[in-house]
């Protein structure tokens, strides 16, 4: 079965970090997050390209969220530990 759009907008913001344009990232970690806001996977990543850009309370919010839905999430915890509560 191919990827919903959430899941490939996650999948190309992850590529465009990965290729140093936090922009991009940015831009398409945060449409996935708008079209699946419960999906901690996308929220996670969106958190970090947030953080590698500087705005930590944006993406410690986003961290806080994934803990609401999945309170014991280990990667939302190692990255709110990280980057500080």
């Amino acid at each position: 079965m191919p990827p919903g759009l959430d899941e490939a907008l996650d999948i190309l913001g992850m590529c465009w970090r990965g290729k140093g344009d936090k922009k991009k990232a940015q831009d398409y970690l945060q449409r996935a997050v708008a079209l699946s806001p419960r999906d901690v996977s996308h929220l996670n990543n969106y958190g970090v390209v947030l953080a590698e850009g500087g705005m930590l309370p944006d993406a410690r919010k986003q961290w806080q969220k994934v803990l609401e839905i999945e309170p014991q999430n280990t990667t939302a915890k190692a990255n709110l530990s990280a980057f500080g509560r």
